[in-house]
């Protein structure tokens, strides 16, 4: 998307205009399947071990905590899934 705004409106007050800096539109029939499109990738990040699970616009990651260096693991994948958002311009 380009050059758009958006308003919202609530009980017919409309708010001020904001600019879009990336989306698609809502309510598109692209829309979801472009944006699965785009982070189809996503789990192909993080290492043996972590197990990820995708589902719609949301990302479950999780690692089962036995050892003191487990929650190494999960986070340094979490920092990988930070990295890979700013690549992507994706906020979480």
């Amino acid at each position: 998307m380009s050059d758009c705004s958006q308003v919202v409106c609530v009980d017919g007050h409309l708010s001020n205009s904001g600019k879009l800096v990336s989306g698609v539109p809502q309510g598109s029939v692209l829309g979801p399947v472009l944006f699965l499109l785009f982070i189809n990738d996503v789990i192909n990040i993080f290492s043996p071990g972590v197990t990820a699970r995708v589902f719609a616009d949301d990302l479950k990651l999780y690692v089962e905590i036995v050892t003191g260096v487990d929650h190494f693991l999960l986070q340094n994948n979490l920092i990988k899934l930070e990295k890979w958002s700013r690549l992507w311009q994706l906020n979480i």
